[in-house]
Order: structure tokens, then sequence, then C-alpha cells
């Protein structure tokens, strides 16, 4: 068993230009894995985007609507913290799916622990159902595991 990377690089797409929680973090942290050799010595699996019925488990279909509307007409601000590309929706579905891949993996015995490029405030309860908090755009929630 080994350590596991959950990468898509449409997690580049939550582009937010100069907030804190912009792409090139990613970008530098995914240099360093590669630099360092430890890419090598993960077992990497592909995100997945979350289905809407497993989003809807946490979020109200009115603001998973609201997040969606508003990524279509080029993103903005959620809140004080929290601002959207044009792409955040859909790197937001990725990250929650590709917690749901890691949880797995874990309890499958495939992986020993994940590494994961997504928000860890998601999995915090101040992330509630009908509105973004603390740059989470979609609570990242291990959901619906077989």
């Amino acid at each position: 068993m080994k350590a596991g990377l959950v990468y898509d690089p449409i997690y580049l797409e939550h582009d937010t230009g100069d907030h804190v929680e912009n792409s090139q973090r990613l970008v530098a942290a995914m240099s360093y894995l590669k630099e360092t050799g430890i890419e090598e010595k993960l077992t990497c699996l592909p995100a997945r985007p979350a289905l809407l019925e497993e989003l809807e488990m946490i979020h109200t279909t009115e603001y998973i609507s609201y997040v969606k509307s508003k990524a279509k007409k080029g993103g903005g601000w959620l809140d004080t913290d929290t601002v959207m590309s044009p792409k955040s929706y859909e790197a937001a579905l990725y990250a929650a799916g590709g917690l749901m891949v890691a949880v797995e993996a874990v309890m499958r015995g495939r992986w020993i622990a994940p590494l994961l490029w997504v928000d860890h405030r998601g999995t915090m309860p101040l992330m509630i159902e009908q509105r973004a908090s603390a740059f989470s755009i979609i609570w990242q929630s291990p959901l619906n595991l077989p």
C-alpha cells in the first residue's frame, strides 16, 4: 500500500487572480512534488466530478443552481472571502468528487493516506448548505461511499 494523490488539471481553472486562493498555489505544490521525486512515489488517481445527487446530500438545490449560474455569468464574489472564476463550479465538482475518490481508495485498502489538492476548510462546520464560506464553494465531504 502507498500514499495516493488525487489530481485533475481542472483544479487550475479555479483561477481567482490575486486572491490568496489562486491556481499558482497548486502549480507550486505540483512542481515541488515533481522536483523532489515525491510524485513518483505516490499512486495517482484522477478526480471525478461529484454527482448532483451527492451534492444535494449537503447543499440545497437552490444553492447549487446559484453557484452554477454565477460561474456561467463569469464568476464573482459569493461572500466576503469566496470568489469564483468562470470555471470554479466545475473545479469545485472535481474537488468534491476527488475527495470521494480518495476516501474510497483508503477504505478499500488501496492507499494508506491520501494527498488532495482541495480546500481543507471545506470539511469544517463553517460550511453551511445555503452559502459559500471561508473560500469553500462546495463542501468537500466524502459522501455516498459504497
